[in-house]
């Protein structure tokens, strides 16, 4: 992959019946990677969550919001693109998950994910795996790297105005039925706040 600005937009939904309860997620993430010819790099992550849990003798809701942004370097070893994210509050503000739990610095270590390998997407993706995860004080990667395009969890990122990524999940685990995900071109640029939007 070249250098330059990698972006998704992920909608997540997840639901199922837990004997007479029903529960239901619905959250929108959005991930913006700039790759600087020099070397340099930046990003910005975003996340909102929405969550309800209803049945006799319980009627609850909550609602999460988390942005963290980011500045480093990247360097391409033989296929490998890696890419080392220090936390950024400049790069933008950050709206922190927990009050007792900070953000760490995220590891990335992509390559180019040909339309071949998968035959979901017509172009090259840039799939990026997260190799410091026992780094984090909680699962920072949460609704960002999605299951079922190929094997393992991956953050997708498409060049340009980015990917959109539409993912249907059942909440019964094991889960009866496999995570349904699509992907599309981004309709529209996906920005820092894509995912503070409707």
């Amino acid at each position: 992959m070249q250098p330059g600005r990698y972006a998704v937009d992920i909608h997540k939904k997840l639901s199922g019946t837990h004997a007479r309860n029903w529960l239901s997620e619905d959250s929108r993430a959005s991930f913006v990677l700039n790759l600087d010819a020099n070397g340099q790099a930046d990003a910005c992550r975003g996340i909102r969550t929405r969550s309800s849990h209803s049945g006799p003798g319980v009627n609850s809701f909550s609602s999460t919001a988390h942005q963290q942004g980011y500045r480093g370097r990247w360097e391409l070893q033989g296929e490998w693109l890696h890419v080392t994210l220090n936390v950024d509050d400049g790069r933008c503000g950050r709206q922190q998950l927990y009050e007792n739990l900070a953000p760490q610095r995220w590891l990335l270590r992509c390559r180019k994910l040909e339309a071949a390998e998968h035959s979901r997407y017509a172009e090259p993706l840039l799939a990026c795996t997260l190799d410091n995860p026992q780094e984090h004080q909680y699962r920072e990667s949460f609704g960002y790297f999605v299951p079922e395009v190929i094997e393992g969890e991956w953050l997708l990122l498409a060049p340009g105005d980015g990917l959109h990524v539409e993912w249907l999940d059942d909440s019964v685990p094991p889960a009866a039925n496999p995570s349904q995900v699509t992907l599309k071109p981004a309709q529209a640029r996906v920005e820092d706040d894509t995912w503070t939007k409707p």
